[in-house]
């Protein structure tokens, strides 16, 4: 219901399919069987899958990753400097004791050590028979706290008691891996050090065998300290004149080869000319651009136009350039100016370094030279026996480090922890995480949203039903008179026994108004003078014979006389909504079995009298053919103003197409929700190729907010006249509702005929 419609079909035309919030809770509504049913079973699942989940506890420990130190052992230089260094901090990555902690060997040191603590603790070792590597792998699980040392382990398990102990058998085979391994290194440096040690030693009793024989044998008491120093001096001299010799040797064969590669590569340079890529890039610039000119002519001219020739002829001559200068590019034997300005820089740079290495021998010799001048005085023997004392003293310094190297190093591997410690045992919460059922409950909730969202776009898009008054705007040209919202049974009830309620009442009475309109709009007067009026549908079901009684109802109300025609032979639907069991109609009287006097009844209002479909004989489509059809209508036509005559669908039928050209006005019900777009402007097309003068929609069961577009702007306060002598407006005489001209024609037994039990138009 609503105000009128109005009557501009190209903006009817141009109405746009916008989705509103009321769309979305109206397909919601459509569809809440399919969301009811999804989500009931989708969360019934996850309910089920929740309940028959065993219960999993998670254990948590945390771990504490502490960085260690241990010493160095480097060999002596002959310099006299110590031969030992201590090395700083052996910082291990906390991901690495993360990636540790949760591969199979620790999986398998853990169940190890839980079966040792059993049996130590007086239990038997089988109640882990269970468990095995693999499965206690995938249970636990590591990671870093951030911005500390921490690691938090966490194990899964099918009771309390069994996750705490696993998680503790995990953090204390852990701790006992590290510090084996801490162990282990200790005692590989022990056992090289005492090695050395026992080297030490023994170079050092050799170096003081030979002092104390040289002594012997050459009769020295001592040799003075200024003696030693003067050597000591003379043999670190010498040891820089070496050093130095082996750099000025090293410069000198790195200029040599740099001079070769410099040549070669400027004979390359001479033969072949230098390789240049900036010409590469430069070229392919210019030849984007080209290709951007061309591509912005092609937007006006076409490939047969001057300027775009010349650019083409460019643009190859461009590609030939590039591509000889890409060849020269990709030639390794072509060097570049910038690769020969490199090679004489480091050629310039290795001279330079030979001429200081040469400079440094030269100064090195020199401070020898001087050294060697104030020793050259000693005597041989002198000299000989400093050499051996100062090899005494280096074996006795070495095997001194070594000793106190060794001594520290026990005592860290007495004291050795690992770096790895326990900084809380495993805790375990009361309730078990797994099933946590509102979670489950909620995911399959989601789950089942998801399915429902994607179940009902996929049958939004495939539906090709009518649902609303704009669906029809869309798809026809004609103007929509009127809706008529969807009525429950009990007004479908109210309607068939004659009482109309009130809402089917205003909204076929606007649609009346609007009819009238459109017809004047046509040049024709307002419904009168046997203005014949065919309603039809597409398809059965959609309200068609409903709406051709209400219509016909809202006429005679108006004042207007009106005859109601049957004319579905097949499934006739008027006596069934109107509640009468009338046997003869129109199927009779294109037969010629009664006149048309006879056939027509009387109905419960005074200028409205009805035609019924009556028995028929052979084909309907036949019947409807005949030439007695015109004859019947144009009788009808000259007793009252308006006709309106109930077709079968003529989607299943050819009947209403050939009443169609009889009628001055075609109203097309569409039922919502119940025919698809397609064969509604298929028969819309159909019907407009018989060329009626008035062709007008009446969309039936359509969603309520759908009415409110239909207002009272031109209201229908027409109202009927009755006659005295029982003479209705249209001069058929009716006299205790019979009709006069069919004594036996009777409307209204009550006694006779079934009254209706059911909703809709089935016609």
């Amino acid at each position: 219901m609503g105000r009128p419609i109005e009557w501009n079909l190209q903006d009817q035309h141009k109405t746009l399919a916008t989705v509103t919030v009321r769309d979305v809770l109206e397909i919601i509504w459509r569809r809440s069987w399919i969301i009811l049913l999804v989500m009931a079973a989708a969360v019934g699942t996850a309910y089920f899958v929740s309940t028959r989940t065993p219960p999993q506890w998670k254990a948590s420990a945390q771990l504490l990753l502490v960085q260690r130190s241990a010493p160095m052992i480097s060999s002596t230089n002959g310099s006299g400097a110590s031969p030992f260094a201590m090395m700083g901090t052996v910082t291990e990555s906390a991901d690495t004791q993360v990636a540790m902690l949760q591969n199979i060997l620790m999986a398998q040191n853990a169940l190890d050590w839980l079966k040792n603590d059993a049996i130590s603790k007086g239990r038997t070792a089988t109640e882990f028979d269970d468990l095995n590597a693999e499965r206690l792998q995938k249970a636990i699980s590591a990671a870093v706290l951030k911005d500390t040392n921490i690691i938090e382990v966490t194990v899964d398990a099918a009771s309390r008691d069994r996750a705490k102990a696993l998680a503790d058998g995990l953090c204390e085979a852990f701790v006992k891996y590290k510090k084996q391994i801490a162990d282990t290194g200790l005692q590989e440096m022990v056992t090289s050090i005492e090695t050395r040690l026992t080297r030490a030693r023994a170079q050092m009793v050799e170096a003081d065998r030979q002092d104390i024989n040289y002594k012997r044998t050459h009769k020295l008491v001592d040799v003075s300290m200024e003696t030693t120093a003067a050597y000591t001096e003379y043999l670190r001299r010498h040891e820089e004149v070496k050093q130095a010799k082996q750099s000025l040797e090293v410069e000198e064969k790195r200029v040599q080869a740099l001079r070769a590669q410099l040549k070669g590569t400027n004979q390359a340079l001479t033969n072949s000319g230098p390789r240049d890529d900036t010409t590469v890039l430069a070229l392919q610039a210019e030849l984007d651009d080209l290709q951007t000119q061309r591509s912005n002519l092609l937007l006006k001219y076409t490939d047969a136009h001057p300027d775009v020739r010349s650019l083409d002829q460019n643009i190859s001559r461009l590609r030939t350039q590039v591509s000889a200068a890409v060849t020269k590019v990709l030639d390794p034997n072509r060097p570049t100016l910038d690769t020969q300005q490199l090679q004489y820089d480091l050629y310039t740079q290795a001279q330079t370094a030979a001429v200081i290495a040469k400079a440094s021998l030269e100064s090195a010799i020199r401070f020898r030279d001087q050294v060697q001048g104030q020793i050259k005085g000693m005597p041989q023997i002198t000299m000989d026996y400093a050499r051996i004392k100062q090899q005494a003293e280096v074996a006795r310094s070495m095997y001194s480090s070594l000793e106190a190297a060794l001594s520290s190093l026990n005592i860290n591997k007495d004291m050795t922890t690992g770096n790895m410690q326990i900084s809380q045992s495993a805790w375990v919460p009361e309730q078990p995480y797994k099933p946590d059922r509102i979670k489950d409950l909620a995911i399959g909730g989601g789950i089942g949203l998801f399915i429902c969202l994607l179940t009902v776009l996929l049958l939004e898009q495939a539906d090709r039903k009518i649902r609303d008054v704009d669906s029809v705007r869309r798809l026809v040209t004609g103007p929509i008179i009127g809706t008529l919202p969807r009525m429950s049974r009990s007004q479908m009830r109210q309607m068939m026994s004659g009482d109309t309620p009130s809402v089917a009442i205003e909204s076929y009475n606007i649609a009346r108004a609007n009819l009238a309109l459109a017809v004047v709009r046509d040049g024709q007067n307002l419904l009168s003078n046997g203005h014949v009026i065919l309603v039809v549908s597409s398809v059965p079901g959609e309200g068609k014979s409903v709406s051709a009684l209400e219509m016909a109802r809202s006429i005679a109300r108006s004042g207007k006389s009106v005859i109601l025609v049957d004319a579905d032979l097949r499934r006739p639907s008027i006596n069934r909504l109107m509640g009468t069991n009338e046997q003869v109609g129109l199927a009779n009287v294109l037969l010629g079995e009664v006149s048309l006097e006879h056939a027509l009844v009387s109905s419960e209002l005074e200028t409205m009298a009805v035609l019924h479909a009556g028995q028929a004989q052979g084909s309907p489509t036949d019947m409807i053919s005949m030439p007695v059809m015109a004859r019947i209508l144009e009788e009808m036509k000259s007793e009252v103003d308006v006709i309106v005559i109930d077709s079968p669908a003529c989607s299943l039928f050819a009947d209403a197409l050939l009443l169609a050209p009889y009628a001055d006005c075609i109203m097309h019900v569409v039922g919502s929700g119940t025919v698809d777009n397609d064969l509604v402007a298929r028969t819309a097309d159909a019907f407009g190729a018989a060329a009626p003068r008035t062709m007008v929609y009446f969309v039936n069961r359509a969603p309520k907010r759908s009415t409110r577009s239909y207002g009272y702007g031109y209201g229908y306060g027409y109202g009927y006249s009755r006659h005295a002598n029982g003479k209705s407006a249209n001069g058929i005489a009716h006299e205790n509702g019979r009709n006069v001209l069919n004594p036996k024609a009777v409307y209204g037994d009550e006694s006779d005929n079934e009254k209706p039990t059911g909703p809709g138009d089935r016609a």
